[in-house]
């Protein structure tokens, strides 16, 4: 009897702790690079956010950090701007007008939700396109 009392409390916290975990964020980040370009793209699984009526929910955030290894005159003249993230379960674009800030430092980071779910073994390629013809494609490789 003692015995299976043992069995039993120990299979309870064996249980209890599989639960916590599953509700751990996850972040996965991938990192590449190209002739003038330096990239960071991070998935995050299980971020605890807001919805729109201010509840608490769970959701998955991705993120792309990328730099100019160049000399920042270099983007004088630059219109427009997009960033893509493609493969594996990862699907991220994002396009604007160049800022100053992204003139200035040669870096934008951009964060949003996501329904992003990575594939087992990931393969993503990365690209920025400067005014729709200048473009530079890279490998992202995990971490």
């Amino acid at each position: 009897m003692r015995q299976l009392f043992a069995t039993l409390i120990l299979l309870s916290m064996y249980m209890l702790s599989a639960c916590s975990n599953q509700d751990k964020p996850k972040e996965t980040v991938f990192k590449g690079e190209s002739e003038h370009w330096k990239m960071v793209y991070t998935v995050s699984s299980n971020q605890k956010v807001k919805n729109y009526n201010g509840k608490e929910t769970t959701s998955n955030t991705d993120s792309i950090r990328i730099q100019y290894k160049g000399d920042k005159k270099d983007l004088d003249g630059v219109e427009r701007y997009k960033i893509t993230v493609l493969g594996s379960g990862a699907e991220m674009y994002f396009g604007k007008k160049m800022d100053k800030t992204f003139r200035d430092t040669g870096e934008v980071y951009i964060e949003n939700s996501t329904l992003t779910t990575l594939d087992k073994n990931p393969d993503i390629g990365g690209q920025v396109i400067l005014d729709g013809r200048k473009r530079e494609s890279m490998n992202l490789k995990p971490e």
